[in-house]
């Protein structure tokens, strides 16, 4: 049992991280902390009741490995501290298929190699469900985006002629058709998502409603004076905050700023934990159906 054991406390834990990171764009150190202590001891514990040291070994090496992707995206700006400690929690606790658990699609590679397969698949699918939800109700974003679909430059036209012109030559070859067809879609897509980004991303608040971690849109500046920059990864320290209320009072900047207002993207951690357990590889799955 020690398996669902595992899984019922991370899954618990991860469902309450998204609640707070919906509710408040924030999930509280303790759980994520937590949750990584956690794992770590029923990790430990499953090791030495199997008495097989490797099994520990192995987990604590494939946290590590998450941890550096984690911090990779974390310092590129593309999520947040918890995300990387959620990483760690199926790096660490789920690195093998434990005994209580039987996917139905089961790759020739490791089960860590699934996992973080399967949570940047999900990762794709829940944003893109995410951008057009928010494009749905800020009719500003199609209006942007058409504007930029008919305003593009002549490298883009070259661009798209080129694999249009490709994908007719390629209509008999069915593998090239498809991957040559992904560049005007893809090409479309990251037009629609930069119209997302500037409508729905950043959110406009007073500073007294600031709080640890918020990123600005621009650096805030006092003269020549860098108060916050906006390619800090961890944003605004409490510090800092606090010296932004008091410029601000003084009237030495505006009482509102924008700040960056991303995607909360915890949900998609429980998501990804329920599928590659009980489904399995999604990418090798999608391979299995197209051969």
């Amino acid at each position: 049992m020690i398996g669902l054991l595992i899984f019922g406390i991370a899954l618990i834990g991860m469902i309450y991280a998204s609640w707070t990171d919906i509710r408040i764009r924030e999930v509280p150190n303790r759980i994520s902390f937590g949750l990584i202590l956690l794992v770590f001891i029923f990790r430990l514990g499953y090791s030495l009741y199997m008495g097989n040291m490797q099994i520990f070994y192995e987990s604590l090496l494939v946290g590590l490995i998450f941890l550096g992707i984690g911090l990779a995206f974390f310092y590129a700006q593309q999520w947040g501290g918890a995300d990387t400690k959620l990483l760690v929690v199926l790096g660490l606790g789920f690195s093998t298929i434990l005994p209580d658990f039987h996917p139905v699609f089961i790759a020739l590679w490791p089960f860590a190699i699934t996992l973080i397969l399967n949570f940047f698949i999900i990762s794709v699918v829940y944003a893109l469900a995410y951008s057009f939800f928010m494009a749905f109700e800020n009719p500003r974003v199609i209006k942007d985006f058409r504007a930029s679909i008919t305003s593009y430059g002549y490298l883009e036209v070259a661009v798209l002629a080129g694999s249009s012109l490709l994908i007719l030559v390629a209509g008999f070859y069915e593998k090239i058709f498809w991957v040559l067809l992904s560049i005007p879609i893809l090409w479309s897509l990251s037009k629609f998502l930069k119209a997302v980004e500037k409508n729905c991303m950043y959110k406009r608040v007073y500073v007294d409603h600031l709080v640890e971690f918020d990123v600005p849109e621009h650096d805030i500046k006092v003269g020549k004076e860098v108060i916050v920059s906006k390619k800090d990864p961890n944003g605004m320290t409490l510090e800092q905050i606090e010296r932004v209320k008091k410029l601000a009072k003084a009237g030495k900047i505006p009482k509102t700023i924008k700040i960056k207002w991303g995607i909360p993207l915890i949900p998609v951690f429980p998501l990804t934990l329920i599928i590659s357990l009980f489904i399995g590889d999604l990418f090798y799955a999608a391979l299995q159906l197209m051969s």
